[in-house]
Parts: structure tokens; C-alpha cells; sequence
């Protein structure tokens, strides 16, 4: 049966096809090539995979909850598209501009590829820390710099204390004091409350995934103000006592009342990982909010294995109310929805572990489930969808540098993954009957 080859926001992707000769022109019919083709091919167009790497993370693609994108966002989406359109791919945009769709030949079934063209931003305080500017693209002997680099450019182109919760030793916090508006003039922020000094603490950024590998700078604020004995009765003090002795330097949610159970029935844990992080929720405060005479604190979840989301509304709920307050979702299309679990007999997860199999023969057994994560995908309303990619972090676990300081990517790695994707999309391409879910 044919089937039509349908990347989202996707030139990577798109890129790798192009150039191991996956496609041509649009009437021709799909080739076949070995997997020892695939890899000649690749090496001999990583130069190109490279360039077209730096010149996608030169776009500061940041961008802010809301309707439409930045123009940094839009001329990168253009870009892409134009790109694309000139390698003979049928290029559109959709959703009012907010995602581009590019399509290679027709048929009734269809492979799809998502990948994202936003980064996470920068902060003023971070970027001197760079060993090269963060949307500088820099192209070394070895490895391509830049935010996205790794999330998700480079899969688009290849005070000490011991009182609070979660913490069972010294903590060292960056926390600072300045005079308001100095701290104001310095950090050129607009529409914060007024006051005489501002307390604030840096922390260290890591994905919404990991956030033990981080150290979040509202929770330190918040521990402290919490021993602040003269603060006035109010929205923020109750919010204070309640991150410090809810939520504290834990990142599972456990502080909260989310249970964590462990069971035979679950997925064997992955090295370096301990069971609550690899099976259990992730809990993650990352926006504090003024609205109106109410404090809102914005917490993102990540559904574990052994979790509903009503668990988590309804532990959340609880503890909110000891301190006054409530919790619901966030409301609008895409605030949550339901978690799923994929079981290692599912038609798809198979073929794509097969197929990482195939590339990389010597690897442990497993290795191909660390960033195919059988239990979950941001894709939740699509019925047959996995994760791979966007790098593949073994036999170096410390690899890992998505939304950090100095994030980078190897150029071996990126030729692995043009390899890598190009095989698992040749394979599904040419398969009689869909995997479906």
C-alpha cells in the first residue's frame, strides 16, 4: 500500500530523507537501500545536516504562552518551509500559522514525524556563562553550540538549612538581595510589583522532564521568605508556607500526597535512574502569577506509571486548602490530558526498537527504551505515536544538556541520528499493514 510521508514542523526529518535518497522527485517511486547505503550517505551529507544545524539556531525561536508565534519563530517556520519547498516536498502551514506541514507522495495511509522549532529562552544573567553565545549556531571541530541544539534543533536537523520538605541534607541556595529598582534597571523586567528590595535566588534550568537535574529558583524564594517573621498575613506568605512544607526540594510530588507504589507488573527501571524518577510523577512549580487579589503557582506534571491525573488534582486540591487555596487544571485545549502506557508488544515501539537494534547492534539490551519512553509522548491525542530522539545519550548519560547552560551537540551523534531515522522511516514507509496502536 503507499503511503504518503508527512513530517510536522520537521526538516530534519525531512533533510535526512532527502538526502540518503529516500525520496525524489514526487512521482518517482521509494527506493530501498541497505542500512551500510544509509550510512555512507549520511556521513557524506553531514556537512550540509551541520550548516543547515547552525543557521536553525541562529532563529531565537523563544516563545511565550499565547496565540501565534514570535516573528523569530515565524521566519524560522519560513525558513523551513522554503527549504524544504526547494527539495521538492509539497510545504504548507496550518493552524493559523502556528505549525508547518510538509508532505512527500499520496496514498492512503501516512508516516508522520513531529518535531518542534521553539527553545526555551535564555536569561540575561545566564548567557555570559556560555562558552559560545547561545544563538551563535557555533560549529566546532566536533559539535554544534546553541539553544535547541539538542532540544529540539538538532532532531529538526538530525542560605543552608535542613527544615524543608524533601531535603535530608545542608542545601546551597543562590539567593540574593538588591534594592528594587536597581534590581529593575538591571534585569529590564516590566510589570512586577512595586517595592523597596527585591529578594530573588538564580537557579539552574533542566527539562520539565528531570527537574531533579535542576535547582528551582521560585521554591528558594520561597523557603526563604517562609522564615521571613515580619511579612503581613497575605496571599504570598500562605504561598510561601505552602511550597516550603509541600513541595520543598522534591520533584515527585510526594510532598503533595501523590502516592508512589512499586509492583512487578511496572517496566524494569533504567540505569542511572532510581525507580520514582524513571516510574513515578515528576511535579515541577515554574510560574508564579498575579491575577487579579489572587496568587496562582503554575505546577507541571508529568503522569508516572503507577499514576491517574485525578490522583494528582485531588492530592493537589488537599494540600492547597490546608493553606486556603484550590487547584484545578489550567484552563484551555491542551492543559492536560490522559497519560498511556505502552506494553514492549506494541507494533509500533517494537519496529522502532528494532530498529535501533539494527544500527547500533552492540548496545545493551536496554538502551533503545531511554528516549523511546514507552509509558508516555507529548503526543497524547494521537493514537499511534513514539518518541525517538532527539539524542541518543549512551554510553554518556552526562550528554544530557536540554534547556542548560552551554547546550550543545556532537556532529557524531547527529550523523547517528540521520542514520538512525532514516532506517526506522524506510522501515515503516515499507510496511504492508500499519502498526497501529
Amino acid at each position: 500500500m503507499k503511503k504518503t510521508i508527512c513530517p510536522v514542523l520537521s526538516l530534519f526529518m525531512v533533510f535526512v530523507l532527502g538526502s540518503i535518497g529516500l525520496c525524489g522527485p514526487l512521482n518517482s517511486p521509494i527506493k530501498t537501500l541497505s542500512l551500510e547505503q544509509i550510512r555512507k550517505s549520511a556521513q557524506a551529507e553531514s556537512g550540509e545536516m551541520v550548516q543547515f544545524l547552525s543557521r536553525t539556531i541562529q532563529y531565537p525561536s523563544v516563545e511565550n504562552s499565547g496565540e501565534g508565534v514570535t516573528p523569530e519563530t515565524a521566519a524560522l517556520l519560513s525558513f523551513v518551509l522554503t527549504y524544504a519547498q526547494n527539495m521538492g516536498f509539497n510545504v504548507r502551514k496550518a493552524a493559523n500559522g502556528m505549525a508547518g506541514v510538509l508532505e512527500y507522495g499520496e496514498g492512503k495511509e501516512s508516516v508522520g514525524v513531529l518535531v518542534h522549532l521553539d527553545v526555551v529562552p535564555v536569561s540575561d544573567h545566564e548567557r555570559p556563562q556560555w562558552t559560545h553565545p547561545p544563538f551563535s549556531g557555533r560549529i566546532t571541530d566536533r559539535e554544534v553550540w546553541g539553544r535547541g541544539a539538542q532540544d529540539n534543533k538538532g532532531a529538526l536537523a538530525s542560605g543552608k538549612t535542613d527544615q524543608f520538605y524533601g531535603l535530608s541534607g545542608p542545601l546551597e541556595m543562590d539567593i540574593g538581595l538588591q534594592d528594587y529598582n536597581s534590581f529593575v534597571a538591571e534585569n529590564t523586567l516590566e510589570g512586577i510589583s512595586k517595592g523597596d528590595l527585591v529578594l530573588f535566588s538564580k537557579g539552574i534550568s533542566a527539562h520539565g522532564s528531570t527537574p531533579w537535574t535542576g535547582k528551582n529558583a521560585v521554591v528558594a524564594v520561597a523557603l526563604v521568605g517562609s522564615r521571613m517573621s515580619q511579612l503581613s498575613e497575605n496571599a504570598y506568605k500562605r504561598a510561601f508556607k505552602f511550597v516550603t512544607a509541600k513541595i520543598g526540594m522534591s520533584t515527585d510530588g510526594s510532598g503533595l500526597g501523590i502516592p508512589f507504589t512499586l509492583s512487578s507488573q511496572l517496566p524494569p527501571v533504567l540505569p542511572g535512574m532510581t525507580p520514582i524518577q524513571y516510574l513515578g510523577t515528576s511535579a515541577n512549580l515554574g510560574l508564579v502569577t498575579e491575577e487579579g487579589d489572587q496568587l496562582v503557582l503554575s505546577m507541571n506534571f508529568r503522569t508516572g506509571f503507577v499514576n491517574t491525573n485525578e490522583q494528582l488534582l485531588e492530592a493537589s486540591r488537599m494540600s492547597a486548602a490546608v493553606f486556603g487555596g484550590t487547584a484545578e487544571y489550567v484552563k484551555g485545549d491542551g492543559s492536560h490530558y490522559e497519560p498511556f502506557y505502552y506494553t514492549k508488544d506494541q507494533p509500533l515501539l517494537n519496529l522502532v526498537i528494532n530498529a535501533y537494534k539494527q544500527v547500533y547492534p552492540a548496545y545493551p539490551e536496554y538502551t533503545p527504551y531511554v528516549f523511546l519512553t514507552p509509558g508516555s509522548t507529548y503526543l497524547k491525542l494521537v493514537s499511534n505515536f513514539v518518541n525517538l530522539g532527539p539524542v541518543d545519550l549512551f554510553p554518556d548519560p552526562s550528554a544530557n544538556y536540554f534547556h542548560a547552560k552551554n547546550e550543545h551537540t556532537t556532529i557524531k551523534g547527529q550523523v547517528g541520528n540521520m542514520i538512525l531515522y532514516a532506517h526506522t522511516l524506510q522501515k515503516m514507509v515499507q510496511m504492508e499493514t500499519a502498526p497501529v496502536r
